[in-house]
């Protein structure tokens, strides 16, 4: 089953505004029954870190990522860039893993 959901979380990131498809999992109940550590992530309050949750800074993050990425990509070195996050690990573009662990970075 862990392979089948992490298939499942590549294709959401690998769409436009994955973000959004991941709040509605989370209003649905959905994200807590797939990823547990997600409960424990919406008890971590503001700190020096955070202004929200660590679940809410999570998605705000990804939501960033993605609505910046295209501004990147049109710098001086976005061809060199745009290459480099497509390029392919594993049968999965590049960009859909960073995005991945934009949304993770704080699960630990």
């Amino acid at each position: 089953p862990g392979e089948r959901i992490l298939e499942e979380l590549y294709r959401i990131v690998g769409v436009k505004d994955s973000y959004r498809y991941i709040e509605k999992l989370n209003i649905l109940g959905l994200l807590d029954m797939i990823m547990p550590v997600m409960k424990r992530m919406k008890l971590v309050g503001k700190c020096g870190y955070h202004l929200v949750n660590a679940y809410k800074h999570s998605l705000l993050t990804l939501m960033f990522f993605e609505k910046n990425i295209e501004s990147i990509l049109q710098t001086n070195w976005g061809s060199d860039i745009k290459k480099y996050l497509y390029e392919e690990i594993n049968a999965k573009p590049r960009l859909n893993t960073l995005k991945l662990a934009c949304f993770l970075h704080d699960i630990g």
